[in-house]
Parts: structure tokens; sequence; C-alpha cells
């Protein structure tokens, strides 16, 4: 089967002033099959979240190779890496990243003001507050949210511009335990499309619904 992501020999090195460099990844290598669903676990500091960001071309490596949907990114100029990002990847971040005083189906129109593709737009907002249970909340501003909501309109505007790619940076970390099991079986339904997903937890449960979790310590595969 295809890889949707290839990682080979990947480091990121963070310089610091007057103290030792940060390696944040250490020669990494890693493939993520089209269609695949991996949680990457890890401790706090062990590069996940880094990891994640070069993945979803917010980040650059220091060195190696990035391959995201058969494009080698690695060398990729801002605007082509936002291409990239507007175009394959759909990215839920822990914080939700939503404008508190919108709407849900405002939040959830933003990625549509940076793609060309902005064919049925309603439909498409609509389709995905449905596909993730908060179309009745299409109205309602986001302050007015709890966080389960939240997290579903995060997801519905990652999912607008038909990614091929979801990342999904701790989606469950704010969330209840009936939520966060929710949440899980919305990104495995997600995935059951054919979107391939790559979520970084520290939930037990919710890295048990992927099809393979990877581990990773002081940025390197374990």
């Amino acid at each position: 089967m295809e890889n949707a992501i290839e990682l080979k020999s990947v480091s990121k090195v963070y310089k610091t002033k007057g103290a030792d460099d940060v390696v944040a990844l250490d020669e990494l290598t890693l493939e993520v099959r089209r269609g695949e669903f991996v949680a990457v676990c890890g401790v706090s500091g062990s590069g996940k979240s880094t990891l994640l960001h070069i993945i979803g071309c917010l980040d650059k490596p220091t060195s190696g190779t990035v391959i995201v949907s058969g494009t080698d990114v690695s060398g990729l100029n801002d605007v082509e890496l936002a291409k990239i990002r507007s175009e394959r990847i759909g990215i839920v971040l822990q914080d939700f990243a939503l404008i508190p005083y919108r709407t849900a189906y405002d939040n959830v129109m933003v990625p549509l003001y940076f793609s060309k593709n902005r064919k049925n737009a309603k439909k498409r907002i609509m389709e995905s507050l449905e596909k993730t249970g908060v179309a009745d909340l299409a109205k309602r501003e986001i302050k007015k949210m709890s966080g389960g909501q939240k997290q579903r309109v995060a997801i519905a505007r990652a999912i607008v511009n038909y990614p091929d790619i979801i990342l999904a940076d701790e989606p469950t970390g704010q969330l209840d335990s009936k939520t966060k099991k929710e949440i899980a079986e919305l990104f495995k339904t997600i995935n059951s499309e054919g979107v391939t997903i790559v979520v970084v937890t520290h939930d037990d449960e919710l890295a048990k619904t992927a099809d393979r979790i990877v581990r990773i310590s002081d940025g390197r595969i374990v």
C-alpha cells in the first residue's frame, strides 16, 4: 500500500543562545500507510508535537526528508508549504484554536478562505458539522460551547477541505471520559472513509482505537 507520510532520517535541532542546542527529533524514520490510523505516544518533551508539526508542514526539519501525499516537502518555501496544508492536511490542535466570538459555521469556513476550491462552500460546511454531530450548533458562538462541542467544531474545520491526512495534537486532553470516547469514535469513523489519521496522545483509550501505536522517546522511535 502506498505511504501517505514518509520521514527519512529527520532531525530537528533548535539553536539556543548560551546553552546546548535542543535536539527535538534525532534521525527519526517513520512511514504511515495511506488510510492508516496511527497514535504517537510518549512522555512530555519526547518530540511528539515537533513530529506532528513537521508532518503538518508547520515547521521544517533541520535535516532529512519529509514526504507528504507523495510530495517531498522538505525544501519547500512557506508559500508552498501553506498550499500543501490547505489542500491535503487537516489539523486539530489541543486548545481547539477556534475564534471564540464567532459561530461554529464561521470557524469551519476559515480554511475555505485559503483554498482555491470554494465550490459548494455552504453545503460542505454543513456536511462537516453534520458529520461531527454539531450541525444544530452552526449558529452558536464558540464561547458558548462545551469542550466536547468545541472539539467537534475543530474536527469539522479540519475535514471541510476533504484532506488526505488529519493530524491531531492531544485531541482528548481537555475532555471528560464520556466525550473522549465519542471523539475517539469520531476519528475512527473519519478514518473508515479512507482518511489517514495521526494523533499525538497521552490517552490510552484513544491510542487503542488506532491501527498502530508508535512510541517516541528523546526524538526517536522506540
